[in-house]
Order: C-alpha cells, then sequence, then structure tokens
C-alpha cells in the first residue's frame, strides 16, 4: 500500500510542479502578470504627480538653463556664446573686460564661467566643464528643484513603482526553475517572463528631463526654427548655442569654437529628435506642467539681451 502511494506521489510530483498543474498555473500567473504591470504603471503616474513641482512663476530660462536640459556640456556652451555675443571674451577665449553696469542682463552661471576665464585664462569647453563641478551641480539642483530636470527622488520612485511587476517576475524565474528540474516544458512561461521584465524595465526608467523640461526645450527648438537662429546665431547666440552645442557656436565665430575645442557635430541627433518631435531619449515625465518661458515674445529668450538670447 505504502508502495503505491509512494507512487501516486511522485506521478503528481512528475506532472505538476509545486504541486499546481502546468496550464492551470499559467493561466493564473498571466492574469497576475497583467494585475502587475497595471499596478505598476497607476503607482508610476500616482508617484509622479505626487513629485510635480508647481510651475515657476517669473522670469523665463537662460540660455545656460535651457542648455542644462540638454546635457552640462551644452550649458557651458551656451555661456560662452552669451559672453562672446555681449564682448566679454575675445576669438581666443581671453576675457576682454570685467563684467560691468551694462551686463546686468547676464546671467549668475555665465558670471562664473566669465570669472573662470578671467583668472584662469581660456580653456576648453571640456575643461571648462570638469572645473566647474560646484557651479553646474548648483544649476542642476535648482532645475530639479524648480520640476524641469529628474532627480534621486523621483528615480527613486520610478523604481518603487516597479516593483509589483519584479515580485511577479520572480515568481515567474522560481517557476521556470522547478519546471526545469521536474523536466517540464517552460517556453511559454520564459516568454512571459521575458515581457514582464522588460515592462519592468521601461516602468522603472527615468530620462533626464521631466515633462515640464521637454515642454521648454520644444519652446527652445521651436524659437531657434522660427527666428532662423540655427543658421544665424548672432539672432540669439545663447540659445542657439544652448539648443545646437558647439554647431552654433562654429557658426557665431569659428575662431573661439577652435579654440574652445568644441565640433561642429557636438548637438549629436539632439536637433533632429526634438525637430520631429522626440524628447532627445528623455521617456520620463514628472508633472504635466506645460509653462514655457522660451516660446516666441518671452522676456527669458527675447532679442536685444534677454536671457537667452545673450
Amino acid at each position: 500500500m505504502s508502495g503505491l502511494h509512494a507512487l501516486v506521489t511522485d506521478s503528481v510530483i512528475a506532472a505538476d510542479t509545486w504541486g499546481i498543474p502546468s496550464k492551470q498555473f499559467l493561466r493564473g500567473y498571466l492574469v497576475t502578470a497583467v494585475i502587475a504591470i497595471v499596478a505598476s504603471l497607476v503607482l508610476r503616474r500616482v508617484y509622479a504627480r505626487s513629485l510635480a513641482r508647481p510651475n515657476a512663476q517669473g522670469a523665463g530660462l537662460t540660455a545656460p538653463e535651457i542648455g542644462m536640459l540638454l546635457d552640462e556640456k551644452r550649458a557651458v556652451v551656451a555661456a560662452i556664446a552669451v559672453l562672446r555675443s555681449a564682448d566679454l571674451i575675445d576669438s581666443t577665449g581671453h576675457a576682454t573686460r570685467p563684467l560691468g553696469s551694462a551686463d546686468r542682463h547676464i546671467d549668475a552661471f555665465t558670471r562664473t564661467v566669465h570669472d573662470r576665464i578671467s583668472s584662469a585664462g581660456p580653456q576648453s569647453v571640456a575643461a571648462l566643464t570638469a572645473s566647474l563641478t560646484v557651479p553646474l551641480a548648483q544649476l542642476r539642483t535648482s532645475m530639479i528643484d524648480r520640476g524641469l530636470l529628474v532627480g534621486p527622488e523621483y528615480r527613486q520612485a520610478m523604481r518603487m513603482a516597479a516593483v509589483p511587476i519584479a515580485i511577479v517576475a520572480v515568481a515567474g524565474i522560481a517557476r521556470i526553475v522547478a519546471g526545469i528540474m521536474n523536466g517540464k516544458s517552460v517556453g511559454f512561461l520564459i516568454a512571459i517572463v521575458v515581457v514582464l521584465v522588460l515592462v519592468g524595465w521601461l516602468v522603472s526608467r527615468s530620462g533626464r528631463r521631466t515633462r515640464r523640461g521637454i515642454v521648454e526645450v520644444m519652446s527652445a527648438v521651436g524659437q531657434v526654427r522660427s527666428s532662423g537662429s540655427r543658421s544665424n546665431p548672432r539672432l540669439h547666440p545663447g540659445l542657439a548655442a544652448a539648443v545646437t552645442g558647439g554647431a552654433a557656436l562654429w557658426l557665431l565665430d569659428p575662431a573661439l569654437a577652435g579654440a574652445s575645442g568644441v565640433s561642429s557635430s557636438d548637438s549629436g541627433g539632439m536637433w533632429s529628435s526634438f525637430v520631429s518631435g522626440g524628447d532627445g531619449g528623455s521617456s520620463s515625465s514628472s508633472d504635466s506642467g506645460s509653462g514655457s518661458s522660451c516660446g516666441g515674445g518671452s522676456s527669458g529668450c527675447g532679442g536685444g539681451g534677454g536671457g537667452c538670447g545673450g
């Protein structure tokens, strides 16, 4: 009798894993996987809204701030373009004069770049970026606080949003291992787990800019396109350099661009990405604010010495 019981038990183990029939487990697991994905998406949205910053009021973004929305080097290039357009540096990268009362429109970060050039002499953009670690960090933190850039708190929240998917994926991996050990077919289960892992990665990832940050860059790109600043950066030198990077500096002053060590292709694929309506690789959004300071007529990017126009 005991031998018969053992034979039945072995047959059940061979037919099922964890005592659950494979078809029944797959149906339940698929439903659970869908629920986990929905839960993670809801959590991501809830976390994003809870971390959203109120729309900032006041002056528009400066050229280095627009550049920072893209990358740190772009912020430095924008500052150099502003300094050159104000004749505060020459084509060799040397400071030509100290800042005066006529330079009140020059933003704080650009002033810091001018101070660094005045004290250390001409430097490449790469060297300036490396030496301005603290000012760049302060600029980045300010833009995180204003809800334009994604910060550590947001990234952590997005990772937490993916926890339901991660739990279900781990359970699936454990079932796959058990199924393989019991000689079972686990191909369909592997496919479900792969999809879960992919969706979990998409849920947990975050780009550089928030939705409002993307709106600001798109607005800046629109102004560069409509004003012709891409082909003639002298119209809005700081803004053009912030958006198109080294390409604008080469058009503005080739000698300075060469001295600064920037390439005419430094803008990479960013320009085409934004022109085509993309976000330059950023897929995250921490709020739905759509305030824009660089649209037509904006005080922050207008000509005649505005914050972005130099």
